[in-house]
This record gives C-alpha cells, sequence and structure tokens, in this order.
C-alpha cells in the first residue's frame, strides 16, 4: 500500500505542482534518470514497509502533497536519505523536479495524442455543421464552445522542448513508473 501511495504521490504532486519556481531547472536525461532512481528506491523501501500506520492518514489528500511528503519525511528519515542519496536536497526540490517531469511527459503524451484529438474535434465540428435541428446561431456557439475548449487543452499540457526532450529519452522507464498501479 505505501508503494502505491508513494507512487499516487508522485503522479498526484505532479498535477498539483505544475509549477514549482523554487526549484524549477532545465530537464536533462540525469536529471530523470536520478528522479526515477528515487522513486524506484521509494517504491523498494515502501514494500519493506508493510501497511501505513496512523500517522499517515491525512498524507492522502491530494491538495496537499507537498506537507504530506514532508510528512512522510519527517517520520520515516529514510524517505529523506533517499531523496538525498539520488542528488535532490529536499523533498521539496524532488516534488518540483517530479512535477516538471511528470509535465513534460503529459506534454509529450498529448503531442502524441494530438492528431487523433483533431481527427475527432473535426468529426464533431462536422456534425454540428450537418445537424438540421440547429440554427445557424447554435452551431455557432456550439463551434465556438468547442474551439475554447480545444484551445484550453492544447494550452493545459505544454513544457519545454529540452524537458521534454529528457523525458523521450527515458519514456519507458517513465512509463512504468506512471503507470504503476
Amino acid at each position: 500500500m505505501r508503494t502505491r501511495m508513494i507512487t499516487w504521490f508522485a503522479v498526484s504532486g505532479a498535477l498539483i505542482m505544475l509549477a514549482a519556481p523554487a526549484f524549477a531547472q532545465q530537464l536533462d536525461r540525469a536529471t530523470v534518470n536520478s528522479w526515477a532512481d528515487s522513486m524506484e528506491e521509494l517504491e523498494r523501501w515502501g514494500d519493506r514497509q508493510g501497511e501505513l500506520d496512523d500517522d499517515y492518514t491525512g498524507a492522502e489528500d491530494p491538495g496537499d502533497f507537498q506537507s504530506a511528503l514532508a510528512q512522510i519525511a519527517r517520520h520515516d528519515r529514510e524517505v529523506q536519505r533517499i531523496i538525498e542519496r539520488h542528488g535532490f536536497s529536499s523533498g521539496g526540490e524532488w516534488a518540483a523536479v517530479g512535477s516538471q517531469i511528470f509535465n513534460a511527459y503529459l506534454a509529450l503524451q498529448m503531442r502524441e495524442q494530438e492528431p487523433e484529438m483533431q481527427r475527432q474535434f473535426q468529426e464533431q465540428i462536422d456534425a454540428i455543421e450537418q445537424n438540421p435541428h440547429l440554427s445557424d446561431e447554435q452551431r455557432r456557439q456550439m463551434r465556438a464552445q468547442m474551439e475554447e475548449v480545444m484551445g484550453m487543452m492544447g494550452g493545459l499540457f505544454t513544457a519545454p522542448e529540452e524537458d521534454i526532450a529528457a523525458v523521450q529519452a527515458n519514456r519507458a522507464r517513465l512509463d512504468r513508473l506512471f503507470n504503476n498501479d
């Protein structure tokens, strides 16, 4: 259960902490590998710990990733040692780098899925345009809403090209980490 919690914290926290300017740095393959190494070691460590105790009951709130991670690090010095062993000075830096990695990972996935999304978007627009039960005003409004949603989705998952390249170079490994149930 602890393994799932640590993985869940990393993924949830990445979504919540998409911008962490205090620790922002350009990702490179070595940084991504260090973070992935730390995640794998944390998962192995978590597997050896067994079930969570009462000290962690508040730690599953996805809106409070940083304090949950800090709570775990405070109660389990080994978490901090693992993070530091992989080159991170603090849980905050580790979480920020994880967030940056996950953001680039999502941007890469969206880039790969964009052609299919565009195809589906065009099919929906065509269906609206061909629907005889809609007025011209309704068609215009629906099209505008769909274009707004597509625009927001496109801007939601962006990352620097260098970050995306570093994630791409480690794609198979990150796929395993982020899709670990």
